[in-house]
């Protein structure tokens, strides 16, 4: 919603986020997780509460990252083509171990 008004459906949002397929965990630090229709979906564990992300990127460092218990949007922007074990450890390690804390601060 924006502005009170609905811009997609609920219908199409539930549908984008659920799983169609299953990740194996590509890194060290990551874990398997779920991916809908172009969402990546992923539960990150802060101090002791799940939070259910979802995640859509690009070859670059570009992010939006979804936390609906929040009712929060993250946005990265990037250029760093093809470095994928670096920019996929911000979603991995600073969303978890920084932004969520600061947001239920």
């Amino acid at each position: 919603k924006w502005n009170g008004k609905q811009i997609i459906s609920k219908k199409w949002v539930d549908e984008s986020t659920a799983a169609s397929t299953h990740f194996r965990p590509m890194f060290d630090k990551d874990a398997g997780h779920d991916y809908g229709f172009g969402w990546h979906v992923k539960d990150r564990l802060v101090n002791g509460k799940t939070y259910r992300i979802y995640l859509m990127g690009g070859n670059g460092g570009q992010m939006t990252i979804v936390i609906p218990a929040l009712d929060m949007v993250i946005g990265f922007t990037g250029g760093d083509y093809g470095e994928t074990k670096k920019f996929f450890l911000w979603e991995i390690d600073y969303v978890p171990k920084y932004l969520i804390p600061a947001a239920v601060k």
